[in-house]
């Protein structure tokens, strides 16, 4: 199973200190990937695929009848692992649009 890349906006924590964690932890929702915008998950997926050096999917590769297939996930909540913290700490991870669809652009373009 195949899935879409998930990003979170970046922000710039106060006082110019970045966090770093060293864990995600994630509830999401997912659903195979229609087939309108079957494409536009595949140009991302092997967009994240060949950043990391890795081959790229065939459309053939993720529909009937392959074994593979693309889903969307919507994250409803999410933390990460404070990595400089002594025990297991998460924090809460802000989702801007939380409960919103995946993608609601006439375009079929995924928010960023």
């Amino acid at each position: 199973m195949a899935g879409i890349p998930a990003l979170a906006p970046h922000r710039q924590p106060a006082g110019g200190r970045a966090h770093q964690a060293a864990a995600f932890y994630a509830v999401a929702v997912a659903v195979e990937c229609g087939e309108p915008l079957v494409d536009v998950a595949l140009g991302l997926v092997n967009q994240r695929s060949q950043e990391h050096g890795l081959p790229s999917f065939s459309r053939e590769r993720v529909t009937e009848p392959a074994r593979l297939r693309l889903y969307v996930a919507e994250v409803k909540e999410a933390w990460v692992l404070d990595q400089d913290s002594p025990v297991d700490e998460r924090a809460v991870v802000p989702l801007d649009g939380s409960g919103t669809e995946s993608t609601d652009r006439e375009d079929g373009q995924w928010q960023s």
